[in-house]
């Protein structure tokens, strides 16, 4: 992609996007003769104009045609929509040429704030022929109904599906065709496929499991089944306090990664998380921490647990917090 331009990578589809540099399609353009009552009727007229990164707007044209009469040396005309650059004696160059049969090669320029052009030859002929890439003094008045960046993102990237990426559109409420960002509605993800996410089983951990393993133990119903792939991986983990503390409690926890018997180890996050309850915690006092990494499954059917270990003689037994205090999901990256 060129300097200077970014743009949306999709595949093998480089869509051009930036908020610098334009370009419009090309257009039919406007003509109007200013040889006097010697009318101009274009055969032809087509041109496009596009900015730089910095703003400044140039113009492109073709433009073939016939005067009502013979024109001697110096025809001009006069394109609508168009202000050629503004500098004095600007007299910017343009191909010209003369007749049809055996066309003479003529000379022509444009006029510094105008949006007339002429061209000069020893020959005569009603047939003029003028092309042309000149600076202009700014944008044309007919470029923003005609700009390249115009045509819908979707012309250039193909709708998203469960397996293939692409533009996600939100079906209800909004434009088809429009992408969304920062939306939560969009193409499903199905199973198997890079961006499920796989969510621990209806119920969430049990309230009714007291925290007291000296060593790494599993956390009640805090687990998920997984294909094989590598996965994102997030725990949101609350504690509670049966009675008031009267000495801190540390709990230690990790996510394990064991085959479908549940106890054969194949893998585990090396970050861990840490929780200390205050000395001073009240009775029914709920505290959250948040575990999160990568895992990678190679075995299918692979059982990812959230574990912990607790050491504390702060009285009060630790339990599990309920609802919607814990989470535990991953999301498959590959």
């Amino acid at each position: 992609m060129a300097t200077n331009q970014l743009g949306i990578r999709n595949s093998n589809i480089i869509v051009p996007y930036t908020a610098a540099t334009k370009r419009t399609k090309e257009v039919d353009l406007t003509t109007t003769s200013q040889d006097g009552g010697n009318a101009f009727t274009k055969v032809a007229a087509k041109g496009m104009a596009y900015a730089d990164s910095i703003g400044v707007w140039r113009f492109r044209f073709n433009i073939v045609g016939n005067f009502a009469t013979t024109v001697t040396t110096s025809p001009s005309i006069a394109i609508t929509g168009v202000t050629f650059k503004d500098t004095a004696n600007f007299y910017q160059a343009l191909a010209v040429m003369v007749g049809t049969t055996a066309p003479y090669t003529a000379s022509g320029s444009v006029g510094p704030n105008t949006s007339q052009l002429g061209g000069f030859s020893t020959a005569t002929s009603t047939n003029w022929r003028f092309s042309g890439d000149v600076e202009l003094n700014a944008e044309p008045t007919w470029a923003a109904a005609n700009m390249e960046g115009a045509l819908p993102v979707d012309v250039y990237i193909p709708p998203a599906s469960a397996g293939i990426a692409g533009l996600v559109n939100n079906v209800a409420g909004n434009t088809a065709g429009t992408p969304i960002l920062g939306r939560t509605n969009g193409v499903a993800v199905a199973s198997g496929y890079v961006g499920e996410v796989i969510t621990w089983d209806a119920d969430p951990p049990s309230t009714a499991s007291a925290l007291t393993s000296a060593t790494y133990a599993d956390w009640s119903k805090a687990f998920i089944t997984l294909k094989k792939g590598r996965y994102a991986l997030l725990a949101s983990v609350s504690v509670g306090l049966t009675t008031g503390a009267t000495a801190t409690n540390d709990i230690t926890m990790n996510i394990a990664a064991f085959l479908s018997d549940g106890t054969t180890l194949v893998d585990k996050m090396e970050q861990y998380a840490y929780l200390r309850t205050p000395a001073n915690a009240a009775a029914a006092a709920i505290y959250s921490v948040v575990l999160a990494g990568f895992i990678n499954v190679t075995v299918d059917d692979t059982v990812v647990k959230l574990r912990y270990k607790f050491a504390g003689t702060g009285g009060g037994a630790l339990y599990n917090a309920a609802g919607d205090y814990s989470k535990f999901f991953a999301t498959r990256t590959s």
